[in-house]
């Protein structure tokens, strides 16, 4: 609670968001096991999910809107304190680096999950292309867990940082869930929003 935030930060509101991310978590390694009925999580498997998995989530529900500088602090206090290593293949990241793969629960690069994209010429300039680099691919991922909690929760950041962007992105790889965009200004009537719908 020491450390500065973007946001004033409650204990209750780091906890909100740490319950959201074991949940989800917890939904993961499920949805693993009813997937693969034939080849379930092993023992072996599901400890090491849930010890990285308690970790990440640590990571981001205490530090997420923290500055770097914060993270990559809480990152090393963690992995000392549990005793935990990063692959070796990265000998001066940091936890914050990693993502945890339900499919063997081990560390994975956030870089690595990076799907390729190629944009067509023509939309280039388009405004509704999201650019998928590591910070949209790791920003999805915890947006995502926090939104399935149906938590309330504030964006923040300067303008043009891909706060909205992030969000529909999110929002429309949801199943179950139908975005409509609304834009209000000093003309905008009830009349007008019914029409949307």
């Amino acid at each position: 609670l020491s450390e500065t935030h973007i946001m004033d930060i409650s204990r209750e509101g780091l906890l909100r968001s740490l319950k959201s991310l074991v949940i989800k978590g917890i939904e993961l390694a499920i949805e693993y096991d009813e997937n693969h009925p034939d080849f379930p999580m092993t023992g072996q498997h599901m400890d090491n999910f849930a010890k990285r998995w308690v970790l990440h989530s640590s990571l981001w529900s205490f530090a997420g809107s923290a500055s770097w500088d914060v993270r990559n602090k809480l990152a090393d206090l963690l992995l000392r304190t549990s005793g935990m290593m990063l692959p070796s293949d990265n000998e001066n990241g940091s936890l914050a680096d990693y993502r945890v793969r339900v499919e063997n629960g081990e560390l994975e690069l956030w870089s690595d999950s990076v799907p390729r994209m190629e944009i067509e010429s023509h939309k280039v300039t388009a405004t509704d292309v999201v650019v998928t680099t590591t910070d949209t691919v790791r920003h999805s991922d915890i947006l995502g867990a926090w939104l399935e909690s149906r938590s309330p929760l504030i964006l923040c950041g300067p303008p043009g940082s891909g706060k909205t962007m992030t969000l529909t992105s999110v929002l429309q790889s949801v199943q179950g869930v139908t975005l409509a965009s609304l834009n209000f200004s000093s003309r905008t009537t009830p009349e007008i929003i019914m029409k949307t719908f």
